[in-house]
């Protein structure tokens, strides 16, 4: 295995846009939470965008690995990425 700057440079130009959604995501996140606070009883907007997002995250996730396995595209470092970011999520959650 031999190591490249062109192979870096392409693998960080594939996750530039995942930091960007997750940059976006984040902010959408906070955003919410600020415009409509939940209570103790009540979800707010940025608790259920959140919650909405863990979909995603493993659809994408999934999309990244059909991309890997059957297009022969290398998105396996996004992919990795995704699946980083949910069992970050999930061990967050005490799942």
């Amino acid at each position: 295995m031999t190591f490249s700057t062109k192979g870096f440079y392409a693998a960080i130009k594939r996750l530039i846009p995942t930091f960007i959604f997750y940059g976006i995501a984040i902010a959408a996140v906070i955003f919410l939470d600020k415009m409509s606070p939940g209570g103790p009883c009540v979800p707010g907007l940025g608790f259920i965008c959140f919650f909405f997002l863990i979909p995603v995250i493993f659809g994408l996730m999934i999309y990244n690995i059909y991309l890997t396995l059957h297009k022969n595209k290398r998105n396996g470092i996004v992919a990795a990425l995704h699946a980083v970011v949910l069992i970050a999520i999930f061990v967050m959650l005490n799942i």
